[in-house]
């Protein structure tokens, strides 16, 4: 079941089968619980995980189950049923101070929620915890694409908000450049300090354009840069 595409009247048996033999095969790569009933797989894949976004969010535990994604938090939580998910869109967000941050864009149900992989645990700390996150979200897809054949699976940076950080940050990037080659300084640690630093922003800059360049993706073949590696 691939997105954007609606099941035609004319698909046959087999088609849909193959489809799902595709969620399966992603199910059997993550070694996930699964459960089968009358030739489908359940929704309630008996996945959570925990994670606090910010300061300025409580935390959370994010699950799919009874198929709807679910989550629980000192408000009470909520649910977005799988099966008016409208999009879902994978990310890699990382920061200065992040830079294990990735996460899930989750529309649909009048609601626009975000799953990320890193635990806010104090100011400039935050734990990487990618487990529990490729997990679920890996669920979260194969079970979407089940409920709802024609919800939209994409990844990277929305268009406009792809647009507008490169170009942001070339023109920033290369005004620290310029400054630092045409105007004259001596030669000292803070000298060294800043080219140490466009050093840095440079590559990270380039991976970051190109981890998050905007794309769609089948649920059977999510892409390697908007997931986090599980060894």
């Amino acid at each position: 079941m691939v997105h954007g595409a609606s099941r035609q009247p004319g698909t046959s048996r087999a088609a849909r089968w193959g489809c799902l033999a595709c969620a399966r095969a992603v199910l059997d790569r993550e070694t996930l619980p699964r459960e089968v009933d009358g030739g489908t797989w359940a929704h309630d894949m008996t996945l959570s995980h925990t994670v606090r976004r910010s300061m300025l969010e409580p935390e959370r535990t994010w699950r799919v189950a009874d198929g709807a994604l679910r989550w629980d938090d000192a408000a009470g939580g909520g649910a977005i049923p799988l099966d008016r998910v409208e999009q879902l869109r994978l990310a890699w967000e990382a920061s200065r101070v992040d830079l294990n941050r990735y996460a899930c864009h989750v529309q649909g149900a009048g609601r626009d929620v975000v799953i990320v992989s890193t635990h806010w645990a104090g100011f400039g700390r935050f734990d990487d915890r990618r487990t529990t996150y490729a997990a679920l979200v890996r669920a979260l897809v194969v079970a979407t694409a089940q409920a709802r054949p024609d919800a939209r699976f994409r990844c990277g940076a929305s268009g406009l908000m792809y647009a507008l950080n490169v170009i942001v940050g070339a023109a920033g990037v290369s005004l620290l450049a310029v400054v630092m080659m045409v105007i004259p300084v001596p030669l000292d640690p803070f000298l060294v300090l800043r080219f140490v630093l466009l050093a840095v922003l440079i590559p990270l800059a380039a991976l970051w354009a190109w981890r998050n360049r905007p794309r769609t993706f089948r649920a059977d073949a999510i892409p390697d840069a908007v997931l986090p590696r599980v060894a």
